[in-house]
């Protein structure tokens, strides 16, 4: 059965779908699901819906999600070697 919505979803996903729970600290991100366009320029997400923990969803493209692991993994890595410096 084909309908307007589906596509041939790639291997890796455009788009990956968190929830975000508020922590004392800070926020923790749960990751819920993934992404990718459809036929009619819109999204298609395939979501686990136990993983859902409150109504908030931020959705990131992944290649900004890699950019940004990237550079928290710098920063941590440039923080690590300040401290055994000192």
């Amino acid at each position: 059965m084909s309908d307007n919505f589906s596509v041939k979803k790639p291997n890796r996903p455009d788009m990956i779908a968190f929830t975000i729970e508020n922590g004392e600290e800070k926020n923790l991100w749960h990751n819920i699901g993934a992404g990718w366009p459809n036929k009619n320029k819109g999204w298609s997400f395939d979501v686990d819906p136990e993983a859902i923990i409150n109504n908030r969803i931020v959705v990131i493209p992944r290649e900004e999600l890699e950019r940004m692991r990237e550079e928290r993994k710098q920063t941590n890595q440039q923080s690590h070697h300040r401290e055994q410096s000192h």
